[in-house]
């Protein structure tokens, strides 16, 4: 089974529809299924993404072998190109640090801050991968799309939408 963590149903709705995910309401979340993944709307933010992920993990019966995925869009260093596709390697929040498995063993640097971010970082900036991160460990894959370079106004619906949907077939082959 694939478990894919979502904070907003904007960045939810690409994969929603290229994978035919049906919706379900599993109060207080929303589900989207098919008979080998569940996709899981987080809501923005830490306590959010948290409380999400800890009630996935122990109403949803995952087991050793499930892969469990946080999608999403994330600010990042004007060096690095709107709608690439970063595996993340390492995250922080404030002084906390985790490491993650990833394919190739190299990955880029995600911190995960309270708020949408318009001063720049030196990496890419989220508001829940940690918090998933901290639920589900070192076997979690997380994959963001920049969607701006610290400019949160940029940040519609529909791009972050028109973002994911870019990289699905990228996220496939990894």
């Amino acid at each position: 089974m694939i478990y894919i963590f979502c904070a907003t149903k904007s960045e939810a709705q690409a994969i929603v529809e290229y994978k035919k995910l049906k919706k379900e309401k599993i109060s207080p979340y929303t589900l989207f299924r098919s008979s080998d993944i569940t996709l899981v709307i987080t809501g923005i933010g830490m306590e959010k993404a948290r409380n999400a992920a800890l009630f996935c993990k122990e109403r949803c019966n995952l087991r050793e072998k499930d892969t469990v995925l946080n999608i999403g869009i994330a600010a990042a260093p004007a060096c690095v190109p709107v709608g690439t596709l970063c595996e993340v390697k390492t995250l922080f929040r404030d002084e906390k640090r985790l490491d993650l498995d990833t394919a190739t063993n190299r990955g880029y640097t995600l911190r995960t801050v309270d708020s949408a971010q318009n001063t720049p970082h030196e990496h890419l900036v989220d508001m829940e991968g940690f918090a998933i991160a901290e639920v589900f460990g070192k076997n979690l894959k997380i994959y963001k799309v920049v969607s701006d370079h610290f400019e949160p106004t940029e940040v519609t619906k529909e791009k972050a939408k028109k973002l994911i949907a870019s990289v699905l077939a990228q996220i496939e082959e990894i």
